[in-house]
């Protein structure tokens, strides 16, 4: 259903497990599906929410989402970041950020990464936890692409092959560190020369 609405250019803007019902099938599987549309944008709208609005729900919205400003546009991705956090919640049994209301949720989701999904779960396969966390980056264009682009990875690992998502680095995982605590590292360099 997600990737059916990024095709004709829409954006849910509020995935999370309680907009997601699941029917049982006759071959005794189960078949979900996405509801509550009422916060759906256009992709291309610019200027739909005022600045300064938070749409969406927090512990389940992108970084992008809930800064909602020019700076940071929101596209296809910010949908696949809140079915990561759905996973990761359906995995887990809490979201990725913990607070004791919005406001503090939404502080630790723009400022931190959310905590490793083996932290919470120390069985979880590693697979699983790499497109999980591979969806919940805080930048957009180091997620999946797409829903499809999801869905076809997380089916691979159902089935036992090779999942195409890849754990950060740890030259990427440094150097992000190092861009947040730019004083310390400015300092460490400082005194190693």
């Amino acid at each position: 259903g997600i990737h059916a609405a990024h095709r004709v250019g829409l954006i849910h803007r509020d995935v999370k497990p309680g907009n997601i019902m699941v029917e049982k099938t006759e071959d005794g599987g189960f078949h979900p599906y996405i509801m509550d549309f009422g916060l759906v944008r256009e992709a291309e709208a610019k200027g739909i929410t005022m600045t300064g609005i938070i749409i969406g729900t927090p512990g389940y919205m992108a970084p992008e989402q809930a800064w909602n400003d020019d700076k940071h546009p929101l596209d296809r991705r910010a949908d696949i970041y809140s079915l990561g956090a759905t996973l990761y919640e359906l995995v887990a049994g809490r979201p990725p950020y913990d607070g004791t209301n919005s406001i503090e949720i939404i502080k630790h989701m723009v400022e931190k990464d959310p905590i490793s999904l083996h932290h919470r779960m120390p069985n979880v396969p590693g697979e699983l936890e790499t497109i999980v966390m591979k969806c919940l980056e805080r930048e957009p264009h180091r997620r999946y692409d797409s829903a499809r682009a999801f869905a076809e990875d997380l089916g691979r690992f159902l089935d036992g092959e090779p999942i195409l998502a890849r754990r950060a680095t740890i030259s990427y995982r440094l150097a992000k560190k190092a861009r947040k605590h730019k004083a310390m590292t400015a300092t460490v360099a400082l005194f190693s020369i």
